[in-house]
């Protein structure tokens, strides 16, 4: 025992010098790096859709020797598992095997969870809108653009599917055309979304030479709803509308406003009895105006609508505010433009 304690203190501060001098001859040869890790995400319901992009990455950092830190990275990947997810914004767990890293490094930090918000999966019915470019032959005139057929069902998430108005095709080219012409175009689907009923639609572009038609504006054509709820009444931008028309002349000097028919199809937009709200949405702007030749004569041709869409007010009738028990689901509106299908 006189060996410890005898200058005890002195042998203390050796043993104090000897561990630093370890640990920082140690350190010197020790390192710590940041890695960027992808993350994979599993099992998200098909009725959820991302409200914005999830992280791709997060960071792992970790110490050891220099020469340890230079192992291969490109196989390194983390899971978030969503298999339970729901809509709205919560945090998920990150599952990293430690196993990935060399057992001479050590795991410094890591994000051990993610933020990440969902969205409900809803459909709509829009619009199609056609995508026509070039000039025709000189001497001729394109006088109208149909699609076939004019209203498709999307899915999307709700955010993105509110704000949707109309879906286009792909570009249709009339450049140096001397005839009418019928094509079929893909659709053209924003982000995040699905077509659910059409991938493709047909295009007709109606030409003809300036020479053999003559053009006339007929006004006061009203404007009628078709495939209204009945459960909901409607108010409409404007109650009338103007054609320019073009065909023969003698045929064009007879036409009148009774001649034609226009009307606006609301099979989109529904009451829901069980919650008592218009879904999808009660005011809906650029509403595409259609119109019947009431005439046989294959010849009229419409040029222009003015205007040639409509802002529609809904609003629920009376006897309809109060929803009887044992309705339907809310969360499923037959016949109507847009379900929810999420939880």
């Amino acid at each position: 025992m006189s060996w410890f304690t005898e200058n005890w203190k002195l042998k203390l501060v050796s043993i104090i010098v000897a561990v630093l001098t370890w640990y920082y001859v140690r350190d010197i040869k020790m390192d710590t790096i940041s890695i960027p890790i992808p993350v994979t995400y599993e099992q998200k319901p098909d009725n959820l859709y991302w409200k914005k992009d999830p992280p791709r990455y997060l960071q792992l950092r970790v110490r050891g020797r220099q020469e340890a830190l230079k192992f291969p990275t490109g196989n390194l990947k983390a899971t978030i598992y969503l298999g339970d997810a729901i809509a709205g914004r919560k945090q998920y767990k990150v599952k990293f095997e430690a196993e990935q890293i060399p057992a001479k490094l050590e795991i410094v930090s890591m994000t051990k969870s993610l933020t990440i918000e969902l969205e409900k999966a809803v459909r709509k019915k829009v619009p199609v809108r056609a995508v026509v470019q070039g000039e025709v032959a000189e001497g001729h005139e394109k006088i109208r653009t149909l699609v076939n057929p004019k209203i498709v069902t999307i899915e999307g998430p709700e955010s993105k599917i509110r704000e949707l108005k109309y879906i286009q095709t792909e570009s249709v080219n009339i450049e140096n055309a001397q005839r009418s012409l019928v094509v079929r175009k893909a659709l053209l689907k924003p982000g995040q979304t699905n077509i659910i009923d059409y991938q493709s639609v047909e295009v007709q572009v109606v030409i003809v030479t300036k020479d053999d038609t003559h053009e006339r504006t007929i006004s006061g054509i009203k404007v009628e709803v078709e495939d209204l709820d009945p459960a909901l009444e409607v108010r409409l931008s404007s109650l009338e509308i103007k054609i320019r028309v073009s065909g023969d002349p003698k045929i064009i000097k007879e036409l009148n406003a009774d001649s034609f028919q226009a009307y606006v199809n609301l099979e989109g937009t529904r009451f829901n009895p069980k919650t008592g709200s218009i879904l999808p949405f009660d005011t809906e702007s650029e509403i595409d105006i259609n119109i019947r030749i009431l005439t046989n004569n294959k010849s009229v041709e419409i040029i222009e609508l003015m205007p040639n869409n409509l802002t529609v007010r809904f609003s629920v009738k009376p006897e309809y505010i109060k929803s009887p028990e044992g309705s339907e689901n809310p969360d499923t509106v037959e016949n109507g433009d847009i379900t929810n299908d999420g939880n």
